[in-house]
């Protein structure tokens, strides 16, 4: 999903990036399949429940997301409007505070605490 972005936005800062990641999929309609390549054989399969479509960039294409339910989709969004919060924070921050900034963003957060 990252790769789509850097093709899309290929010469923004990383913070730009980043930004760009949590806004473009926060609104990307999830009927419409993300892929890399414009490859458009792939065939969305109605009893894959998958409310969310990545399709591998290789061929044959596969969805990459096919256990990602509703339930799923929630915990997601929500974690992706948390860091899109924290980044648009990180913007007014100094540089002497971005260092420990990108240390607490880049640590891994437990499912639980989503």
């Amino acid at each position: 999903m990252l790769t789509k972005i850097n093709i899309l936005y290929p010469n923004v800062s990383l913070i730009e990036l980043i930004e760009r990641f949590f806004l473009t999929y926060l609104t990307w309609n999830n009927s419409i399949p993300v892929r890399i390549n414009k490859n458009k054989k792939y065939k969305i399969n109605e009893n894959e429940g998958s409310s969310i479509i990545v399709l591998s960039p290789t061929y044959p294409e596969q969805n990459l997301t096919k256990q990602i339910n509703k339930s799923t989709t929630k915990i997601i969004e929500k974690a992706m409007i948390e860091g899109l919060k924290e980044i648009r924070e990180a913007r007014n921050l100094s540089s002497e505070e971005i260092n420990d900034f990108w240390k607490k963003f880049l640590e891994p957060n437990k499912i639980s605490e989503i």
